[in-house]
């Protein structure tokens, strides 16, 4: 016994198309069906659309930035679609060959991808990476309050001399970048003195009273102060001097029936903030 197939008309913009199951018994009764046509999915649309990717993707490191350049590939090209470390970072017109990314961190590594875009295709992405380079010490800003340790070298004329340790602020005398700084101590009020550049290092001197009595008398000292940038490292995307080592030297002339004295200090600043 065969019992007929059932179908169903499915009006179609197209045309018309005939679905239905088909069961048969027994042979020669035969039923057929026709599948609709499959929708083809966003992404795959994309793939089937050919979409060239860049080529010769190169980047230039800097302590601040990163300069990426490319050669746009034959074909349309609406758009380049930058990435950096897997998340999105830039999207460009069709027409650009650089980018430059100025967000990122001295002596880091980064990651870059780039892939070109027409309509919903895209092309495969095209890695680079990098790492970012550190400034030279000569470019670092001096700037902020300093714990200052010394270490006596050698000395003579005072009876008793034990090093003394300071607190100096370094305020540096430009908006930007190294410059020439003044020199304060956060508890001599009377110091202030302002210290040079000289690439990396910074030196300076000042008169007045320092750390020196004569029979319970302040008395005034030359002092000199020679310092450079021995460590740095980035605060709030600025290269800072975060020790600074060197010497000060200092010396009274006789007065008020002392003698002359003079000693020299290793000295040794750590940035505190």
């Amino acid at each position: 016994m065969t019992r007929k197939a059932t179908t169903t008309l499915v009006g179609l913009a197209l045309g018309i198309a005939v679905l239905g199951p088909a069961c048969t018994g027994g042979s020669g009764d035969e039923a057929a069906t026709t599948t609709a046509p499959r929708e083809t999915a966003p992404a795959e649309q994309a793939r089937e659309t050919s979409v060239s990717p860049p080529s010769g993707f190169a980047a230039k490191p800097a302590p601040f930035q990163v300069v990426l350049s490319w050669t746009a590939p034959g074909g349309r090209v609406e758009r380049f679609v930058i990435y950096r470390n897997t998340s999105r970072l830039a999207s460009l017109p069709g027409s650009a060959t650089t980018y430059t990314d100025r967000s990122v961190t001295p002596g880091e590594q980064y990651a870059y991808e780039i892939e070109a875009q027409a309509g919903a295709a895209l092309s495969d992405r095209v890695l680079v990476s990098t790492e970012t380079t550190l400034p030279p010490l000569r470019a670092a800003r001096v700037a902020g309050d300093f714990d200052v340790r010394m270490r006596i070298v050698r000395s003579t004329g005072y009876g008793e001399y034990p090093a003394p340790n300071f607190g100096w602020q370094l305020r540096p005398r430009c908006t930007d970048g190294p410059c020439a700084v003044v020199l304060s101590d956060l508890h001599l009020e009377p110091v202030r003195a302002t210290l040079k550049r000289h690439g990396a290092r910074y030196t300076g001197s000042y008169t007045g009273r320092f750390t020196i009595e004569c029979a319970g008398t302040p008395v005034s000292s030359s002092v000199t102060v020679a310092l450079r940038v021995d460590a740095a490292r980035v605060i709030d995307r600025e290269w800072r001097a975060s020790r600074l080592v060197g010497t000060l030297d200092q010396s009274e002339a006789e007065q008020l029936g002392c003698r002359y004295s003079e000693a020299r200090f290793s000295v040794r600043a750590r940035l505190v903030q």
